[in-house]
């Protein structure tokens, strides 16, 4: 059973993996100011809004993903957005935003 895997677009999913976008072990969505500001003046602006403090996952229909892997996923992205240091996968992410 799987315990690992979120389901998200891929948009999302870039952003997840770039430490933009955080999901702490409650299943709440944390938006990072950088993304936000990247995506400001576009069409995802109110889109990221409404997602930031506000969005929780769904519940699923089979399996829940750990609050344990959400958890330590989640310290990596709050690290991430104290020391600035984002993976290489997040200009990609910044970049699909702006288009």
């Amino acid at each position: 059973m799987p315990a690992n895997g979120l389901s998200l677009c891929t948009l999302l999913h870039r952003a997840y993996d770039s430490d933009l976008l955080g999901i702490d072990a409650d299943g709440l969505a944390h938006v990072s100011r950088r993304l936000r500001s990247a995506a400001r003046g576009t069409s995802f602006e109110a889109f990221f809004e409404s997602l930031d403090e506000r969005a929780r996952l769904c519940e699923p229909r089979r399996f829940e993903p750990s609050a344990e892997f959400l958890s330590l996923r989640y310290s990596e992205y709050l690290a991430a957005q104290k020391n600035g240091a984002f993976n290489e996968k997040a200009a990609a992410c910044i970049c699909a935003v702006r288009r």
